[in-house]
């Protein structure tokens, strides 16, 4: 696991570790205590927000920016299995 194996194998405890992106790969580590946070985002709204960008641009209307939450993840609030990617 890269760096997860690094921290794991240097014995240090004042490192907190923190991935991108919650996958099988991620809860795992963050699970076995591997790693202490994952920073997310919500990839179904953000799509969708980008293909209605782009046929907002294309019907030559005006375009707004969206805004999305960062979701950060720890070893007690990780999604179900079958809601991650």
């Amino acid at each position: 696991m890269g760096i997860a194996d690094v921290v794991r194998d240097a014995d240090c405890k004042k490192i907190n570790f923190v991935g991108h992106e919650i996958n099988r790969k991620t809860k795992m580590l963050l699970m076995s205590d591997r790693m202490d946070y994952v920073v997310g985002h919500n990839i179904e709204y953000e799509l969708s927000e980008s293909l209605n960008l782009i046929n907002t641009f294309y019907k030559k209307e005006l375009i707004h920016n969206i805004k999305t939450d960062i979701l950060i993840y720890n070893k007690y609030n990780c999604p179900d299995e079958e809601n991650i990617f």
